[in-house]
């Protein structure tokens, strides 16, 4: 439960070509480590100042009139 902040953040960058995995994975960490804070299994979450590296694409853009006139003709 020692892990050090640095030794996750070298396993983040190994994985930067897959940027949406290892951001869930840091998470599913950060979760871990908060349990056992809360349990007294250890006193420090190390991946709290670690930041994501996933850049997201901008989300959903939205429809335009003519988009929904093309979609409801076709369905």
């Amino acid at each position: 439960m020692d892990t050090p902040s640095a030794e996750i953040v070298k396993i983040r960058d190994k994985m930067v070509e897959t940027p949406t995995w290892v951001d869930s994975m840091v998470e599913a960490i950060r979760t871990m480590y908060r349990r056992a804070v809360e349990q007294g299994l250890c006193n420090v979450n190390p991946t709290m100042e670690i930041a994501k590296i996933g850049r997201g694409k901008g989300g959903a853009i939205p429809w335009t009139v003519k988009d929904l006139r093309t979609y409801r003709k076709r369905h």
